[in-house]
């Protein structure tokens, strides 16, 4: 029996990972790192390994590494936002299969300046970008966004509408960008490379507190065509690319190279977790939902379709 580790318990990404396991209907031996209250091991079926913080980075890559010689772990997928760098730089070091796509490319497009310079060299429609300062924060109409360069989930994200609002936050400049806001619905797309072909799972979403709270399955070939055209100048194998679409274009304002909080819903219609273990263990064949529409809602903090 294969065994798997999965990062990030109680986490939406670690959540949506150990659905798209369980809906394969294969058996496999998981088990669940996380620096938590022991009391969470109460909710899980699994075991649970309480580890080091991810900013203690020696001390939980040590964790890890005797984790997987411990248990001997055949894949490992890190599901923190915050451990994807980290794990992308040593995953030679951990001796298993690890979901994580290629260091180089995982540090640029975790730094939002970079992914930012990165489309306009690559000339990817994306909303104009600064780094924080006095004279850019003058420099954009009202409403603008400003947010963490390094961060996820919306922790640090506001939309600025007025002068007053600014008076209301304290930043480090340098380690903030503004940018512009741009109006309508908001869309994710997990996008993943399959042999040689490119799958994508679009969804227009509504968000809470930086989570989606509400998904629904767009079918647009304009969309997917544009979306495939982002995703080969990326050279990524997976990602998960968040846009408006504004005049009939997609415009990116964000590319997280890692699996994203809704992987248990986009299993549903393409399960990326289990087919990376079909890929390097040759299980037998995926088992697939041909549905062609789907909504989903988050209630108590998982999605429901």
């Amino acid at each position: 029996m294969i065994n798997i580790l999965i990062s990030g318990a109680g986490g939406d990404v670690c959540d949506g990972v150990l659905k798209s396991l369980i809906i394969s209907g294969k058996k496999f031996n998981i088990y669940i790192v996380g620096s938590f209250d022991n009391k969470l091991q109460l909710y899980f079926p699994f075991k649970i390994l309480k580890s080091p913080k991810v900013a203690q980075k020696k001390k939980y890559l040590f964790f890890l590494k005797n984790t997987i010689a411990k248990y001997s772990i055949d894949i490992f997928i890190p599901c923190i936002d915050e451990e994807i760098e980290l794990i992308s730089k040593y995953k030679k070091r951990l001796k298993c299969k690890v979901l994580v796509d290629n260091y180089n490319f995982v540090k640029n497009f975790n730094d939002k300046f970079l992914t930012y310079k990165f489309f306009l060299k690559n000339n990817i429609i994306t909303p104009e970008t600064r780094i924080c300062s006095k004279k850019n924060l003058s420099y954009f109409k009202f409403p603008f966004v400003i947010k963490k360069r390094n961060d996820s989930g919306s922790k640090n994200f506001k939309i600025i509408n007025s002068r007053k609002d600014l008076t209301k936050i304290a930043i480090k400049e340098k380690d903030f960008i503004v940018q512009e806001y741009i109006s309508g619905n908001d869309y994710t797309a997990g996008i993943y490379k399959v042999h040689k072909k490119i799958k994508i799972l679009l969804f227009e979403r509504n968000l809470i507190n930086g989570r989606t709270q509400f998904a629904k399955k767009v079918l647009s070939d304009s969309m997917n065509k544009q979306i495939v055209d982002i995703f080969i100048k990326l050279n990524l194998n997976f990602c998960n690319m968040q846009f408006k679409f504004k005049n009939n274009q997609v415009s990116v304002y964000e590319i997280n190279p890692r699996l994203s909080g809704t992987i248990g819903l986009q299993s549903n219609f393409f399960n990326f977790p289990y087919f990376f273990i079909k890929k390097n263990f040759h299980t037998k064949k995926i088992i697939k939902n041909n549905s062609k529409n789907i909504s989903a809602i988050r209630v108590n903090d998982f999605l429901f379709i």
